[in-house]
């Protein structure tokens, strides 16, 4: 996941813009890391605000794709596809 300090983060104004800035790389993470992530900028972040960004993402044009962190286990993680100039589509 990219590292970002406060002086990288001035541009960013909201959490969507966090979540969309620590995302752009394309790393793997899962909604309790990314929500660690973004404490020091927010204070407590749940799980369920970041599964929310997520979804935000996806409505921007964004691909999000998900997978298992374990084969059968409950578990995910998730990554984001940057734009492209061609159509979109959803993988997960």
């Amino acid at each position: 996941m990219t590292t970002l300090d406060h002086t990288d983060a001035t541009h960013l104004k909201s959490q969507q813009d966090y979540v969309r800035y620590a995302m752009r790389e394309g790393d793997w993470f899962t909604f309790g890391q990314m929500a660690s992530y973004l404490r020091p900028f927010f204070g407590l972040v749940s799980e369920g605000g970041v599964a929310a960004r997520i979804r935000d993402l996806r409505k921007e044009g964004f691909i999000v794709e998900g997978r298992k962190v374990k084969p059968g286990g409950k578990l995910n993680e998730y990554r984001m596809i940057p734009k492209s100039n061609g159509p979109q589509r959803r993988l997960f």
